[in-house]
């Protein structure tokens, strides 16, 4: 048998093996018919001190669950300390005495938040974390040193909770009931108003390993000569297993603090049959706290006391199936039926060490309670230039965010890049508000002309055949017999041309003496056949050249009825892209669709993108560092989508990285939007529409469509390739825009 004697602190207990003799004089109402035990040496410190104790310090940490986040282990959870016994002479550490090990699990409800905790012993807490993360895979822990939730009010209700009859009697063990007493607790949670709080402690420490002789002793005892107040049923298979698991010691306490004296009461008695749901054979029974006794108990909280009773028949013991039920986070179902719990929308992704090192910043990522930096890498630039797609809602942050910030880190990593931006000029404002003057090239369209051109021609004199294909590509000839026909008279005219210039390709076409003047001096086996074209309209009747022609008058008919851009279809003032592409520098173009109307846009941007997708091929090898080409609302402007099916597959081995931002999948010609996919390229996903993230469902798995549509504001899921392979999906908080960071 064991006896103990209650020390000065309240939390620790001297217990003593009694020999059968000593303990019949002693306890002579405990005893039974069973045989007299062996006798057991008596170990007792003979001046057995009270002061001072150490009082272990505890480490506490918030658990924030994942929307995925599952109770299946929750019965392994005490396993941690299950075999951690001491004998207090044991725990002597020189004149002081250590605290055993203990967990608590600790829950805070308020009107608008439902948190929970775990504490523990100092030395132990990393061992408690590790723990935990094999319990539940799908959690983040957050250390909490100053521990606010711990704050709690005297003129608060308290109880303590204990078991009404013997230990050996179990409480509910049902694995099935995954959430028990969690969505009772959280209904309390509805009526509570502003400043109303409950706290509930539950903790435990490891039994003796042979607590079960003295439940099997309650156990005869009760079964010879049950209490009057018990009554006769059948006993539970919680019942009958219990005595052969681990036990522990427990204590259960909950306060309420209202300033309302009848809400207390409310309140604690939705909390109260909240637990008492866990009743069975056996069954919780609260026991109110004295408001004379309020401050005891709840500096017995603060400390983390578990109080272990004199005599063993009054001990209070659960087994690891019991405590089960105490130790639970809201899964899915309870999470989105109750915004007030504190969770994580999403998976938590390991990211790999490559993506915290150093680059173009993104943004940051959490796993397992911490935030890390995620830069994409720039030592590889086959897979920095892969295209790059950012596809998120109106103010998901795509374009202040993710677009001025790419172009600015761009920069400071001494790449370049250009932006067409055809909305406000935010991304021009951001990008000056955050580079030297002296690195940022700004034009506005609108404000000042431009040359309907081609200059860069004047760069290679073997580059007219693919200004010759840019320049098909602007008027898009190849629609019907007649206009295939046209576009070999096009074609015909850029080799014969001089300057580049719109203007003068219709020259060609139109006068036959600077046509014939032309022809003199195309000469060489290349031009031959070009040469015998343009020769052949100055045989054709008016009528035949007619037809040739009108084709492209149909495209001209745009220009010449617009009165910006017929005056620049006069101007000499070039935008040069070999040159912008070979500096270091942020290039931003406005096209203001407000200022020069939607069709206009949409063929400037074509006439851009044919001269980007020539000056590509034309940078000096020197000059051929990453350059990136960000088109913010690409759907503006899809005259330009045949120009970019063929820029997507081989801009990469120009060092030049394409960039589309846009609101969804269906803004952009499905065709295009194949062959951008085929190309294997980065995403980054903010929120948006179930069809995007329908046609990406392979891609941003694992994450499920679900979990992509519950995304929060600013944050996207990334998938990068780098290292030769596509990185693990995972979702970041995307970087501010970067004037943010300098205010």
């Amino acid at each position: 048998m064991v006896a103990g004697l209650q020390l000065a602190d309240h939390r620790h207990t001297i217990k003593i093996k009694l020999t059968s003799s000593t303990a019949k004089e002693v306890y002579p109402e405990r005893q039974t018919q069973k045989q007299p035990q062996k006798t057991i040496p008596i170990i007792v410190p003979e001046n057995p001190p009270t002061e001072p104790f150490i009082k272990s310090k505890y480490s506490s940490f918030q658990l924030i669950p994942h929307t995925n986040v599952k109770n299946d282990k929750v019965s392994q959870f005490s396993e941690v300390i299950a075999d951690t016994y001491q004998e207090l002479f044991q725990r002597l550490k020189g004149k002081e005495f250590s605290d055993p090990d203990r967990i608590f699990f600790e829950t805070e409800i308020k009107k608008d938040s439902f948190r929970t905790y775990v504490a523990t012993n100092s030395e132990l807490n990393e061992t408690i974390k590790q723990h935990v993360r094999m319990v539940w895979k799908e959690v983040t822990m957050s250390n909490n040193p100053k521990e606010e939730y711990m704050e709690l009010v005297p003129a608060s209700l308290g109880y303590e909770f204990k078991l009404k009859h013997p230990f050996f009697l179990s409480l509910k063990t049902d694995r099935r009931m995954q959430e028990v007493p969690l969505p009772e607790l959280l209904e309390v949670s509805r009526t509570m108003l502003e400043g109303e709080k409950v706290f509930i402690q539950f903790g435990f420490q490891a039994a003796e390993n042979d607590w079960f002789k003295d439940g099997e002793e309650q156990k005869e005892t009760y079964e010879k000569k049950p209490p009057k107040r018990w009554k006769k049923k059948e006993l539970s298979k919680s019942t009958e297993f219990k005595l052969g698991e681990a036990g522990f010691d427990f204590c259960l306490r909950v306060i309420v603090s209202s300033n309302d004296e009848r809400r207390k009461k409310r309140i604690s008695r939705g909390i109260i049959l909240a637990l008492k749901q866990l009743n069975q054979d056996n069954e919780l029974q609260e026991k109110q706290i004295k408001p004379s006794a309020m401050k005891r108990f709840i500096e017995d909280m603060k400390q983390r006391r578990i109080k272990v009773p004199f005599l063993f028949g009054k001990r209070q013991i659960l087994s690891s199936a019991e405590i089960a039920h105490f130790v639970k986070l809201p899964q899915r179902s309870l999470q989105n039926e109750y915004p007030i719990i504190e969770m994580i929308a999403g998976k938590e992704i390991k990211i790999p060490e490559t993506l915290k090192m150093s680059g173009i910043q993104l943004g940051s990522a959490t796993f397992r309670g911490k935030a890390q930096q995620i830069f994409m890498p720039t030592h590889n630039f086959d897979e920095l230039c892969l295209p790059r797609i950012a596809i998120g809602g109106m103010g998901s942050g795509k374009t202040k965010g993710f677009g001025a910030n790419w172009i600015v880190q761009s920069v400071n990593n001494n790449f370049g890049a250009l932006a067409i931006d055809p909305a406000k000029g935010e991304i021009g404002n951001e990008v000056e508000a955050s580079l030297p003057a002296d690195k940022v090239i700004r034009i506005k369209l609108g404000a000042s002309l431009i040359a309907l051109d081609w200059c860069e021609v004047k760069y290679s004199s073997r580059a007219k055949n693919r200004l010759a294909n840019t320049v098909l590509g602007f008027f898009n000839t190849a629609t019907d017999e007649a206009g295939a026909q046209t576009g070999r008279y096009i074609r015909a005219a850029v080799m014969g041309m001089k300057t580049g210039k719109l203007s003068e390709i219709m020259r060609i076409l139109e006068d036959d003496n600077y046509r014939t003047e032309l022809l003199k001096e195309m000469d060489g086996k290349l031009n031959h056949l070009h040469k015998a074209t343009l020769e052949d309209l100055n045989k054709m009747s008016e009528g035949k050249k007619a037809q040739i022609l009108a084709p492209i008058y149909n495209r001209l008919d745009t220009i010449l009825g617009d009165e910006y851009l017929a005056e620049c279809m006069e101007s000499n003032v070039s935008i040069d892209m070999v040159d912008l592409m070979s500096q270091r520098k942020a290039i931003i173009i406005d096209v203001p669709k407000a200022e020069l109307g939607p069709e206009a846009v949409d063929l400037i941007v074509n006439l851009l993108s044919t001269k980007i997708d020539l000056a590509m091929t034309l940078r000096n090898e020197q000059n051929q560092f990453p350059f990136f080409v960000v088109f913010d609302e690409p759907h503006q402007f899809l005259r330009s989508a045949k120009t970019w099916k063929s820029a997507v597959v081989e801009s990469r081995k120009w060092r030049v990285g394409y960039v589309w931002m846009f609101h969804s999948w269906e803004q952009i010609p499905k065709d295009l939007a194949e062959i951008i996919k085929a190309a294997g390229p980065h995403y980054h996903l903010y929120p948006s529409s179930k069809k995007t993230f329908n046609d990406l469902k392979e891609e941003i798995a694992p994450f499920a469509i679900e979990e992509a549509l519950s995304l929060k504001r600013f944050h996207a899921i990334n998938i990068i390739r780098t290292g030769g392979e596509v990185i693990k999906p995972f979702i970041a908080k995307m970087a501010a825009p970067p004037s943010f960071k300098i205010n």
